[in-house]
């Protein structure tokens, strides 16, 4: 089942060669070169999957529910989306710079008072400034906003699969929360019916039943009542998370099944390595590496002459209606060569700059990328270690009920002990909360598996 079995070192090599591709190939769309390509084989593109396709495995109406209300009303989203249209405006901004720039102009004036003639003026006209893009300088800043915009993006992709599977962890751990209640609950009714009886069989004066004996099941209907009240609080403070999550906090009204769904079917074998490329958060640091190395560039072109046209066009005259006469009308344009020569060293520290935030990225998107496979790998093995445990957990429990009984059905027939039948209903109670918790862990694992590969396993 482990599918890094035959492709953990190759996709590991697949890795470090994107890490350092993206961040130093010429800037654009994040294309793969040729010799980090996928082999063919390898069906899963590097395309985000869509952040709720894996609830259907789980066959649940409610939770699918919840999750689709929680993409609507969740503030954290909305405010990853309202990033994502900060970084689109600025790809729009950082267009315009090579884009001409007109501005129009109007003046209106007239001459000191004591001159001898006082005198109006008029001036109206348009000025064109443009600067020509010769090395490219300007093409690589808008390049790098439009990789900050996709890596918003995919950052915005990334916070929708996590809430979803927030979401369904809280679910999951409320459906816990009340069976949990449930449990202690009939555990609570149980002793009290035994210390009842128990009473009875002490006040009757019937051998076998000490004071001893009733100090003990009087202590444990007490202990009972408090693990109530501790599994109680418990489900409260899922109730509020999972409200949280879907924006219904404070209402308290939230109600979920109280039943664990089936576990979804085994994981494929077979999967490839190349899921991992669709994770939103690798997308999202190939993005920023593609963003740095297009800020490396434009700041080595920085050192590069400058073209700049400037022109303009309008007229002046002493009259307002003879403004716009075409025997006042004025026109120029200029061309002008800028060439850097001293700076204090500002564009080679912005050059170091950028070269030292492109070199982060870079190792930042390798240790991404080995943590998505290492995530990946911890939770298909803890999926066959907690299988093994939730089957061995419900041996333990059923054993752990028919002892109970026969402990209960010995003490009825003056032949058993209440220290034994004590013991007995302990451990019963244990290994049915126990079993609880590890079908709950286990449905949770199969979520960060899910999460680990960026979505279902097609």
């Amino acid at each position: 089942m482990n599918i890094l079995t035959d492709t953990a070192r190759p996709a590991l090599a697949l890795a470090a060669a994107l890490a350092l591709a993206a961040c130093q190939s010429p800037p654009g769309s994040p294309t793969l070169p040729a010799a980090a390509s996928p082999p063919p084989a390898w069906a899963a593109g590097a395309n985000a999957g869509a952040p709720t396709a894996w609830l259907a495995d789980f066959h649940d109406g409610e939770l699918t529910s919840f999750v689709r209300q929680a993409l609507a009303e969740n503030p954290d989203l909305a405010a990853a989306a309202a990033r994502l249209r900060q970084a689109t405006a600025r790809t729009r901004l950082a267009g315009t710079d090579r884009l001409p720039d007109l501005a129009s102009r109007f003046s209106a004036g007239r001459s000191k008072a004591g001159t001898a003639v006082p005198a109006s003026s008029y001036d109206a006209g348009l000025n064109l400034s443009w600067e020509i893009d010769l090395w490219g300088r300007l093409r690589d800043r808008r390049q790098a906003a439009q990789s900050d915009a996709s890596a918003a993006a995919a950052d915005l992709a990334a916070a929708r699969l996590s809430l979803a599977a927030n979401v369904a962890r809280g679910w999951l751990n409320l459906a816990e929360a009340e069976q949990q209640v449930a449990l202690a609950s009939s555990i609570r009714t149980s002793y009290t019916d035994a210390a009842a009886a128990l009473e009875g069989r002490f006040t009757r004066g019937l051998e076998k039943t000490t004071a001893l004996d009733l100090t003990l099941s009087r202590n444990q209907v007490s202990n009972a009542e408090a693990t109530v009240q501790a599994r109680t609080r418990e489900r409260e403070t899922a109730r509020r998370a999972l409200e949280t999550l879907l924006g219904r906090y404070p209402a308290g009204t939230l109600t979920s099944r109280k039943t664990f769904p089936a576990l979804p079917s085994t994981v494929p074998a077979g999967l490839p390595s190349s899921l991992l490329l669709r994770r939103p958060d690798v997308r999202a640091a190939e993005f920023r590496c593609l963003a740095a190395g297009a800020r490396v560039s434009a700041a080595q072109k920085a050192f590069l002459p400058a073209l700049r046209l400037t022109g303009n066009a309008g007229s002046a005259s002493p009259d307002l209606g003879q403004i716009l006469q075409p025997e006042a009308l004025l026109a120029g344009i200029a061309a002008g060569l800028a060439q850097p020569v001293l700076d204090s060293g500002r564009r080679s520290a912005q050059v170091t700059l950028s070269q030292a935030e492109r070199d982060e990225l870079a190792a930042g998107y390798t240790s991404d990328a080995l943590r998505a496979f290492r995530e990946v790998e911890t939770a298909l093995t803890a999926e066959t270690y907690l299988r093994a445990q939730v089957a061995a957990l419900e041996s333990t429990a059923a054993s752990a009920l028919q002892a109970e009984q026969m402990a209960l059905t010995e003490m009825e027939n003056a032949q058993g002990t209440l220290i034994t039948l004590l013991e007995t209903q302990r451990r019963s109670a244990d290994s049915q909360s126990a079993l609880l918790r590890a079908r709950n862990a286990l449905l949770q694992n199969r979520i960060d598996l899910y999460l680990a590969l960026g979505g279902e396993f097609e």
